[in-house]
Formats: structure tokens, sequence, C-alpha cells
């Protein structure tokens, strides 16, 4: 055979041997493509789950951007409802004010429990002003 002249065409024998090794080689390209597709599906679907476990876990852009208004609507709120320092500080020196007062008041009492005049003279005063604001409420009533 192999010494044999060719008329040009391939005898069935060589036909069949390489119609064979071609079947063989896409069988084989085929397998080759399956195993390739299959490896790529499997990452895309591995990305995929990454991406939903990464959006469960994060906001979108949008979500961000309302969460940061509804964040920014809340400080303005607080905001509002905080007494300004000026205000306070008003606050403080009036109190300071009725601290000293009463203080001074105090110590006049003190002072008068120490000389002539007692508690008992001054409560006695007290109430004939008293006495007087009444009767002079009662008058405006009448008028």
């Amino acid at each position: 055979m192999a010494g044999e002249p060719s008329n040009g065409y391939i005898s069935r024998g060589n036909m069949t041997v390489i119609l064979s090794a071609a079947g063989l080689v896409m069988i084989a390209f085929g397998g080759f493509i399956t195993f390739q597709n299959t490896a790529t599906n499997q990452r895309i679907e591995d990305v995929r789950d990454q991406v939903h476990d990464i959006q469960k876990t994060f906001l979108r852009k949008d979500e961000h951007e309302e969460f940061k208004a509804g964040l920014r609507r809340e400080i303005e709120e607080i905001k509002s409802e905080v007494v300004p320092r000026p205000e306070n500080e008003t606050r403080w020196v009036a109190a300071e004010k009725n601290s000293q007062l009463l203080s001074d008041r105090l110590n006049e009492l003190r002072n008068a429990t120490t000389s002539t005049y007692t508690v008992r003279d001054e409560m006695i005063r007290l109430q004939a002003e008293m006495a007087e604001l009444r009767k002079s409420v009662s008058d405006n009533r009448k008028q």
C-alpha cells in the first residue's frame, strides 16, 4: 500500500480514519468548549452571588442620598430645638441676680436677728403687706 501509486483519490479505509480522527478532534474540541462554558457560567454565577450579597449590605447611591437628606432634616430639627448660647447666658445672669438678691435678703435677716428686729417682726410686717395687697386687689375688682 505504501508503495502503490495512487490515482489522486483517497481510499475508503483512509477516509474512515480521517473522518474518525476529525470526529475525535471535534468531540474533544466540543468537550473543551463545554467545559470552558461551564467554568465561565460558574464564575458568572459566583460574581452574581457576590453582587447580591453586596447589595444586601450596602446602599445604592439614590438610597444613600435619601439617607443623607433624612439625616440633614433630623440635624436641622435638633438645631431648632437647641437654645442659643446668648439666651442661655441671659438666663444664667438672671438666675445669678436672683441668687444674689436672695443671699442679700438672707444676710439682712441674719443681721436683723442679731439686733432687736426679729424674724417674728419681719413675718408680722410681711403679713400686714399681704393684707394690704389683698385689700387693694379686692378694691380694684369692685371698681
